[in-house]
């Protein structure tokens, strides 16, 4: 799955900043610097972090061959250790984060010469910027790599829906319209139980990775930025919010508790709000399209996934499953 990659691609773009940032910071404000320095060292060092990372990348969860079928269960137990190990660590590496957001630097101030404890975001807003990217990447991985454990673990009940959906679709005869609308109805109802059963991890990863998304194009708001983040960054949000409204529409599923508990997204108009970024003309913007347009287009996605975020708090704090 190429986690520890994906980690190293977001972590190497921030050393350098971080490494900027400390040096100019020392050449005005010796003393600044070095407790920049000293503050910004947990930040760079994730050794537990990277190898966890590592260790899951080593485990295949692939289930398509009659191999590697057989091969699934014990791998997802050692994957499930591995994950376990993983939340540890990105929990550890996350507060860090947040300590290192949170602790001021103090520097001169240029009013009356005194020391003022000033906020990191202030004194070098790059470097802040790269820790917020950090912060929201590896919470995506982790959320990332817990959809895949539980997409594996429920690979034996998918695969006796498929086999159920496959025949009754064989019992379908003839290629009337009235056949038609049968086959897709078992498809669609076959699609729904899968749908069911991984939502929350499904949703949860949806969301972590747009949260990384808007931060990446908070540092880079230029077009090139939000088209490549943004490609991907709302259609698996919208996908979790479409089959939730086709759940809501089935009589099997109104009782459960995803259609009586959690918000309608029709009834929020979240569906048509976020499909222009999912699949309409804000999910790539036009070439020579500037910086200020690009950062009203992110404000627009990002009120919308505040929103969505809040409406769906039970879901993303594993309330609701």
């Amino acid at each position: 799955m190429a986690y520890a990659q994906d980690w190293g691609k977001v972590f190497n773009k921030a050393t350098p900043v971080f490494t900027t940032d400390i040096r100019e910071l020392t050449k005005r404000e010796k003393t600044a610097g070095a407790v920049l320095r000293r503050v910004l060292e947990p930040a760079q060092t994730p050794i537990d972090v990277l190898t966890a990372l590592v260790a899951i990348d080593k485990i295949s969860l692939a289930g398509g061959s009659p191999k590697e079928k057989a091969a699934l269960p014990a791998n997802v137990k050692l994957f499930q250790a591995g994950f376990k190990k993983l939340t540890v660590e990105v929990q550890k590496y996350v507060q860090e984060l947040d300590e290192i957001m949170k602790t001021p630097v103090t520097v001169t101030d240029p009013r009356n010469q005194h020391p003022l404890p000033t906020p990191l975001k202030t004194v070098c807003p790059d470097t802040y910027r790269q820790l917020k990217i950090l912060h929201t990447e590896i919470a995506a991985i982790r959320d990332r790599a817990e959809n895949a454990l539980l997409f594996a673990q429920n690979a034996a009940k998918r695969d006796q829906i498929e086999d159920a959906k496959d025949k009754a679709k064989s019992k379908v005869v003839g290629d009337s319209t009235e056949a038609q609308a049968k086959v897709a109805a078992i498809s669609e109802a076959a699609a729904l139980k899968i749908f069911v059963m991984g939502f929350a991890t499904a949703f949860k990863s949806a969301m972590s990775k747009g949260a990384a998304v808007i931060q990446k194009i908070k540092a880079s708001p230029d077009v090139a930025t939000y088209n490549e983040q943004m490609n991907g960054g709302a259609r698996d949000i919208s996908q979790n919010l479409l089959n939730l409204i086709k759940l809501r529409a089935t009589p099997k599923y109104k009782g459960s508790t995803l259609a009586k508990k959690i918000p309608d997204p029709a009834a929020l108009g979240y569906d048509v709000r976020i499909t222009p970024f999912a699949h309409g003309d804000l999910r790539r913007l036009p070439d020579g399209t500037s910086p200020a347009q690009v950062k009203a287009a992110l404000e627009q996605f990002t009120a919308l996934y505040k929103a969505i975020a809040v409406s769906y708090k039970d879901v993303l704090s594993g309330k609701y499953k």
